[in-house]
């Protein structure tokens, strides 16, 4: 697509939005109030084409397909509570795999402690409920 082409389609994008808006009877938007949701469209659709061309890129594929505008559109709208539930679940994911190495690590030395027992699994407990916490997020 060339650039000047890309910028007509996205003036009318801008021109659809402005229909919408005279046409909802929601509410009125001030004049800066447009102005503003104007540049926050452009710069949306702006960086949904950016990212989905990076996407095809990556894939180095030549065009774009609907799975590269859809993980675009997933990486834009991440908002921070979805990115806490991953970190939380990379996090318990740590926190399993370690845990349940140092369990795995004393049945085969075959040592054993009350505290060598009870802390590992309880890391264990928590490490799986923080990775089903973000598994559950994800539903």
């Amino acid at each position: 697509m060339s650039n000047q082409s890309g910028k007509w389609k996205l003036r009318l994008l801008i021109r659809e939005v402005d229909t919408y808006l005279k046409k909802s009877g929601c509410c009125q938007f001030s004049k800066r109030a447009k102005a503003v949701l104007r540049k926050k469209i452009q710069w949306y659709i702006t960086q949904l084409i950016s990212m989905s061309e990076n996407f095809a890129e990556r894939g180095q594929v030549d065009t774009v397909s609907k799975i590269h505008v859809e993980k675009a559109f997933d990486h834009l709208t991440n908002s921070p509570h979805n990115q806490f539930f991953r970190y939380l679940g990379t996090i318990g994911g740590i926190i399993l795999g370690a845990s349940f190495s140092v369990l795995l690590t004393m049945i085969f030395v075959k040592q054993f402690s009350a505290l060598t027992i009870l802390v590992p699994t309880v890391l264990c407990i928590i490490g799986a409920s923080m990775v089903v916490l973000h598994i559950a997020k994800d539903f």
